[in-house]
Parts: structure tokens; sequence; C-alpha cells
């Protein structure tokens, strides 16, 4: 935000002049006449009831962050008022490069599990049919041979 965005008629204090000179005891509102407005581009760096500076949280991470308050305009304290106070953040979200990640190894792990069950029922059908054909030629050995409808008939085809 800028000085002319916030609505500054004079020249507005910036925070770090405020706290070098008098330790922030001599705070002036832009808001009243004063110096003249040299540049309305500048920066407006101190939090009030007017404008709509905030905190934009960038970092993304967990953590305790401490903050110090301090109230400058004589109009609202006659001391100097600080406050301190701490934010905990969890569950801060994730990058979208590890959301990514985690979907696409979950995705390969199902189909990787899905082609596993696959081979694996294949193998337990082919051993039954070979386990089948095995049995047949067994009792074919035993009784006679009567016709062999099925006696050239590979046990691969006989799972269709």
């Amino acid at each position: 935000m800028t000085n002319a965005g916030a609505g500054c008629i004079s020249a507005a204090q910036t925070w770090t002049g405020l706290v070098q000179a008098a330790g922030g005891l001599n705070y002036v509102s832009c808001f009243q006449s004063g110096s003249t407005l040299s540049n309305p581009n500048d920066a407006y760096t101190i939090f009030n009831q007017t404008n709509k500076l905030g905190i934009v949280w960038t970092g993304g991470t967990s953590g305790l962050y401490l903050f110090t308050a301090k109230v400058v305009d004589p109009t609202f304290s006659y001391c100097t008022l600080t406050a301190t106070f701490a934010v905990n953040v969890y569950g801060a979200p994730v990058s979208a490069g590890i959301q990514a990640g985690v979907m696409i190894g979950l995705t390969l792990i199902f189909f990787a599990v899905l082609a596993a069950s696959y081979f694996l029922y294949l193998r337990e059908r082919r051993l039954e049919a070979k386990e089948k054909e095995q049995e047949e030629i067994d009792g074919e050995g035993e009784e006679s041979k009567d016709d062999g409808a099925d006696g050239g008939m590979l046990w691969k085809e006989k799972l269709e």
C-alpha cells in the first residue's frame, strides 16, 4: 500500500524512522496536515484502522512465531504500550511438488498391487489347469482309453 492509497495528506513516517527517533515516541499522523506529501508512491508501513495492511504468510512451515506490537499514536496511550504475543502455526500446507509425488507414488503402489494380484490369480489358474490335466492323464492310464476327446488339448487351451 502506498501513502496515497492509505489516504495520507502529509508525509508518513516509516517504521524504521519512527523507532530510531526517540524510541517511537514522536509519532505524527499523516492524516493531519503537516509536512507536504513529497512522494505519494512511497510504501505506507504503519498498521492502523484506515488501511488494509496485514501480515502475509509465505513461509509455509509450521512453527512458533513471536511478534511485538507497539502503540505509537499518543492519542491512544500516554505511555509506551507494547504487547508481545506468539502465533503457533500448525498444519501448514504441503508444497505442490510433495503432493504430486505422494499421489504418483500411491498410484504406482495401487497398480503394482493390482498387477501382482492378477499374476497370482493367473498362476493359480494355470496350476489348477495343470493338475486337472494331470488327473485326466492319470485317469486315462488306469481306464481303457476312451474316445480321447481332449487328448491333444494343452492345459493353456483348457483355461478358456
